[in-house]
C-alpha cells in the first residue's frame, strides 16, 4: 500500500490512425490517498446541545481514530411527519474533530443540526441519517460511508416547536 499523500499519474499514449498519421496523447491524473482506518462504530445518538441546537454524535473506532483527527463529516437527517411517512429535515456537515463522547463509550466525531429545522419540516422521531460519509478533510476520499444508520435521539433542544419567520 501507498503511503498517504497526492500522487500524479501521467500517460503517455503513441499510435498511428487508420490513414498512417502517427499521434502521441497525454494525461495527467492527480490520485489522493488517504489514510484509511477509521470507521463508524456504532449507532449515532443525538441530545440537546443547548435550547436551539441539537448535537449528533457518530461513534468511530479503527486504528486511525485517534483523538484531534480532523475529519468531514456530512449526513441527511430524516424524520417521518404525522403520518409516519419519511420527510427531509436537513443536510448537516463539517469539519469535525474525533473527540471522546459527550454521551458516553469511546470516540466520536460529532456535527449540529439547528433545531428549527425539524419544525419547519414538521418532523418527529424516528429520525435516522442517511448518506453518511466520513471524508479526508484535504482531499474529500471517502473513509467511511453508511447508506442509512438509525439516530438515537435521547431529548430534543425546545426550539423544535418553534418555527421561524419565513420569507414572503
Amino acid at each position: 500500500a501507498l503511503p498517504a499523500g497526492n500522487y500524479a499519474l501521467q500517460i503517455t499514449m503513441t499510435g498511428v490512425t487508420p490513414q498512417g498519421a502517427a499521434f502521441v496523447r497525454t494525461t495527467e491524473q492527480l490520485i489522493a490517498v488517504a489514510t484509511g482506518g477509521i470507521r463508524l462504530s456504532a449507532q449515532p445518538q443525538a441530545a440537546p446541545q443547548d435550547d436551539v441546537r441539537l448535537r449528533i454524535e457518530l461513534p468511530v473506532s479503527g486504528a486511525a481514530a485517534t483523538a484531534g483527527r480532523v475529519v468531514r463529516a456530512a449526513a441527511e437527517v430524516w424524520g417521518v411527519d404525522a403520518t409516519g411517512t419519511a420527510v427531509p429535515v436537513a443536510w448537516v456537515s463539517g469539519l469535525t474533530a474525533v473527540t471522546r463522547s459527550q454521551m458516553g463509550g469511546g470516540l466520536s466525531v460529532s456535527l449540529t443540526l439547528d433545531g428549527h429545522s425539524i419544525a419547519l419540516a414538521g418532523a418527529q422521531a424516528p429520525f435516522e441519517l442517511r448518506a453518511m460519509r466520513l471524508q479526508d478533510r484535504d482531499n474529500h476520499v471517502p473513509l467511511a460511508v453508511a447508506d442509512v444508520l438509525p439516530l438515537a435521539v435521547r431529548a430534543l433542544p425546545t426550539s423544535v416547536h418553534e418555527l421561524v419567520d419565513q420569507p414572503t
